[in-house]
């Protein structure tokens, strides 16, 4: 099952199920769907809105701000300082799994990197890593945040977000 995240060896879920759950830290507790078409529009021009799953409160607005100020910590502090953008706000949580096959540990890893990306004009982006058995390196620092870094890299390049510039 090399489709999902074995989330602290507690629990399994998949890459969707987390990435939605980690939406809810930057968004006052509220969880949305990951989507990657937003509308679609036909040959008359009308356009048809393409969300299928309503966004659901996961946790209280002081949770999701006390997870974040967590997760930003990371960021500043720990295992993500590469996924630090000049002039965004970022935040999110590394993980390395070993991996297990028929009950024992193999020489093998997954990494993922989870989390956010905002900037000043209120741009808000939940952006999730997995990277299943990765050759050489297999920390999630030396793996899925240089991946979350060029991803982040490539939305500033594309407008999506815009970095505040230093005073």
């Amino acid at each position: 099952a090399s489709g999902g995240s074995s989330y602290g060896y507690g629990m399994f879920v998949n890459f969707a199920q987390l990435l939605r759950a980690y939406s809810a830290f930057n968004n006052e507790g509220i969880m949305s769907t990951p989507q990657i078409v937003d509308y679609v529009k036909d040959s008359d021009g009308k356009v048809y809105d393409t969300s299928t799953i309503p966004p659901s409160e996961a946790c209280s607005i002081q949770t999701a701000n006390e997870v974040k100020n967590m997760l930003i910590s990371v960021v500043q502090n720990g295992t993500g300082k590469g996924a630090i953008y000049e002039g965004l706000e970022v935040g999110g949580k590394t993980g390395t799994a070993h991996v297990a096959k028929n009950g024992v540990y193999i020489a093998s890893y997954h990494s993922s990197f989870y989390g956010f990306v905002n900037d000043e004009r209120g741009a808000k982006y939940t952006i999730g890593v997995f990277v299943i058995k990765p050759r050489n390196l297999y920390f999630a620092s030396e793996v899925a945040v240089p991946v979350f870094h060029k991803v982040v890299e490539g939305m500033v390049k594309f407008g999506y977000l815009k970095p505040t510039m230093p005073r």
